[in-house]
């Protein structure tokens, strides 16, 4: 555990000094749609889910468009998460479509934590946005006419360690890009994600939850940060805001139904004029639906421990 926390205290001052954005994340609000796409070890931690997210600009030609829906859960008595994401994401005149399977392994550590280890793997598609092409000025530009569609596959392995009350970790996201001695145009980047995150329960139904995710790409030298800092009221509304760097902020509010099914908005808007293309302006819409009816009282199963639901089902037989 000292070494990921000595990792993610590394890598978190660093970002303070770099507010930088790499165009080929699809960043939205972890707090609704889950985290496993680049946070793998996660899959399953808090019970599983179910969720889709759209995030569009509103005002900046060729910003990033983003589609996102996948699940995920447990299975073998809770020692092993699975997961299935899909995404779409466009900026300017580059599609990608990426298909992403994720496998996590949760070890006890004690009667409260589990180390966790776990893997993502990812296909890649890309082709042109000729929605975007069409309205471009240089159709000549070397990008529009060397472009060749091409597919890349990619891996992502993580390590974090999951508490009751906290949680931190480490990944390695598209290693085979990482360790390219060679790097080749596949309009995408490996990158470092440092996490951390807090439960800090107020009473019974009310919560505050600060969460940091800190990204490193090693081939632009750049940073991209998520500072969040949540709160439930009651079990059933959120309100958040998040700060990414360079003058870019999301302010973020959901209801949560009969402790299952969450409808989260986030507005994000920049403060500096300073901020790119990546960071416009945008709306993202987000629905996720909890497989655990407990998932904001008990946030962690441990292996060989059954949701209360199914535990309530065994009862009545």
């Amino acid at each position: 555990m000292k070494i990921i926390t000595l990792c993610f205290v590394v890598i978190l001052l660093q970002a303070n000094r770099n507010g930088g954005y790499a165009q080929d994340i699809p960043v939205t609000i972890q707090k609704f749609t889950d985290g496993i796409l680049q946070m793998p070890s996660q899959a399953g931690a808090s019970g599983g889910s179910a969720f889709v997210g759209y995030r569009k600009a509103n005002d900046m030609a060729g910003a990033p468009l983003v589609q996102v829906a996948g699940a995920h859960g447990l299975v073998a008595k809770n020692r092993i998460g699975i997961g299935i994401t899909a995404f779409a994401n466009q900026i300017n005149i580059v599609r990608n479509a990426s298909v992403n399977m994720v496998l996590a392994y949760h070890l006890p550590i004690s009667s409260k934590a589990t180390v966790s280890f776990g893997i993502n793997s990812e296909y890649h598609y890309f082709s042109l946005n000729t929605e975007q092409l069409n309205a471009a000025v240089n159709l000549q530009d070397p990008l529009v006419v060397n472009f060749q569609p091409s597919s890349r596959l990619d891996f992502s392995p993580g390590l974090a360690i999951n508490h009751k009350k906290y949680w931190v970790g480490i990944t390695l996201n598209r290693l085979r890009t990482l360790m390219d001695s060679e790097p080749k145009r596949t309009y995408m980047n490996g990158f470092y994600t440092s996490f951390a995150g807090y439960r800090l329960d107020l009473n019974p139904k009310n919560l505050m939850e600060p969460l940091v995710i800190v990204r490193y790409n090693p081939v632009q030298k750049s940073f991209q940060n998520d500072f969040q800092l949540f709160y439930t009221y009651n079990q059933s509304i959120v309100a958040g805001i998040t700060y990414r760097g360079a003058g870019v902020f999301a302010a973020s509010a959901g209801y949560i139904f009969s402790k299952r099914l969450v409808l989260g908005y986030s507005y994000q808007f920049m403060t500096s004029t300073q901020s790119s293309v990546y960071s416009a302006n945008s709306h993202e819409i987000s629905i996720r639906f909890n497989f655990n009816k407990q998932y904001y009282n008990q946030p962690m199963f441990l292996p060989d421990q059954r949701p209360v639901s199914d535990v309530t089902k065994e009862k009545l037989k």
